[in-house]
């Protein structure tokens, strides 16, 4: 039978150390795991703002071409060699060649109202191309979308284009002196393309780390890093564009997590110096609670763990169901062994008799040195007669055996009394008296003998019968 200490040391270590450690280790996970998820949104939320100085960043650039495109187009020289008198070379000095080495455009268009070229510089080259022989359907819908506009506005936007994209720019042909006029319904049509140069200065202006032109899935980083370009129509071509994004939560995280881990190695520490203090103490108070209830000669229960667990086994009982057995022994002939072998044989022998009664009783069962060569042992379960005589047989067998102790061999026996309980309200003290009863009857009939409280009182009954 355990100690009691034991099973509170072990409950508080159940109820109260493994929660707490169950606890502060949820909270550091819980704590990591916020800092990991704040680090990824915080991260999400810089590629998502890139991502809008990126495509913002590009509008600006056809912002601008469309300005450029407007000035050239609100021009009352332009409404002269455009609408009224085509005029080839101003067209080429200014439209074309011209426009091209002061903005930089890759294509230039003169176009009247059905959006028929009038004039094209393309490669170089002075012409009448279509824009949208060259630039497909997306050209259409833009130029069917300037002409919805309110008159003398200006479109710009940007259209994919060879694997990259072009800026556009739509811008009407009017006078600047007679600005009353009506619109001629010609327009000027500036294309710029986004080459490596543009690219270049963009990811330097917006912070846009290897700005480049996507060829395949493998030049992805991260797929919120990237920019499409699509001329919105059904057949829907795109062009793409991405840069290595900005990570300030890999940052956090990178100062973070270090402060973190040496927290959990110090509270790690921390909680090995309190679980062994805990462990340490309460293995202190169970020594010091064990010696208290113990016979420090035998090892045994003393007298009073003895009642203390009597009275715990007594208040466990189940009526009809369950019963405590106390056996009370005594030694025979221990008094002999002591006066004719000396006191120091006497305690080998109560030493060597403690472990015989152990070696004959269930782990569960208590065996407690009463005193002197008084021993007790507690027996919780069915009560059966048969099982309890079965166990008492084999400790007087046992204790029959001769005892080899360093003065020589002694020979000694036991007497044993019984008294079973299958109630909760017989007191303690009376059941081990019932036993007592039983043991000096045991002793009367000849000793090494074994003796039941019910057979003590039908003896008695006879007596005072005849």
């Amino acid at each position: 039978m355990q100690f009691l200490s034991a099973e509170t040391n072990q409950a508080f270590l159940r109820r109260v150390i493994l929660p707490l450690a169950a606890l502060v280790i949820g909270l550091l996970v819980f704590a990591v795991g916020g800092i990991c998820w704040i680090a990824d949104y915080q991260t999400l939320v810089a590629i998502e703002q890139q991502a809008r100085l990126a495509d913002g960043a590009f509008r600006i650039d056809a912002d601008k071409l469309a300005i450029s495109a407007s000035d050239y187009g609100y021009w009352d020289d332009a409404v002269t060699a455009v609408v009224d008198r085509p005029d080839r070379s101003w067209m080429d000095a200014n439209i074309g060649s011209g426009a091209q080495k002061s903005l930089g455009i890759t294509m230039s268009f003169a176009l009247d109202p059905d959006g028929e070229p009038v004039y094209s510089f393309v490669s170089g080259i002075g012409g009448k191309r279509s824009p949208a022989d060259l630039l497909g359907d997306g050209f259409r819908r833009a130029f069917e979308a300037w002409k919805k506009y309110p008159a003398g506005e200006t479109y710009s936007g940007l259209l994919p284009y060879n694997g990259t994209a072009v800026a556009l720019a739509i811008a009407p042909v009017r006078s600047f002196t007679h600005s009353n006029i009506k619109p001629t319904g010609y327009s000027i049509v500036f294309v710029k393309i986004v080459d490596n140069e543009l690219l270049q200065r963009l990811a330097r202006d917006f912070e846009l780390a290897n700005f480049r032109v996507v060829r395949s899935d493998k030049d992805i980083d991260d797929e919120l890093a990237v920019v499409r370009i699509d001329d919105g129509t059904e057949q829907q071509a795109v062009s793409r564009f991405a840069w290595d994004p900005q990570r300030p939560g890999s940052g956090l995280l990178r100062i973070t997590l270090p402060f973190m881990a040496l927290f959990l190695l110090i509270l790690m520490l921390l909680a090995g110096v309190v679980l062994n203090y805990v462990i340490t103490s309460a293995q202190i108070i169970s020594d010091r609670e064990k010696k208290a209830s113990c016979d420090p000669l035998t090892g045994l229960a003393n007298r009073s763990r003895f009642f203390s667990e009597l009275e715990l086994a007594m208040s466990r009982i189940f009526p009809g169901l369950s019963a405590v057995t106390v056996m009370y022994i005594d030694l025979d002939g221990f008094k002999t062994i002591n006066d004719t072998m000396g006191h120091a044989a006497g305690d080998e022998l109560l030493v060597q008799a403690a472990a015989r009664f152990r070696s004959c009783v269930r782990e569960s069962d208590l065996v407690a040195r009463l005193g002197g060569d008084e021993f007790a042992i507690i027996i919780s379960g069915k009560g059966e007669k048969s099982q309890t005589q079965a166990t008492g047989a084999r400790i007087l067998l046992a204790l029959s055996e001769p005892f080899h102790l360093a003065a020589g061999i002694a020979q000694a026996g036991c007497s044993i009394g019984v008294a079973v309980s299958w109630t909760r309200n017989t007191s303690c003290a009376a059941l081990l008296n019932q036993a007592d009863g039983a043991l000096y009857q045991a002793k009367a009939s000849g000793k090494n003998a074994l003796r039941f409280c019910d057979e003590v009182n039908v003896a008695r009954r006879d007596r005072m019968v005849a």
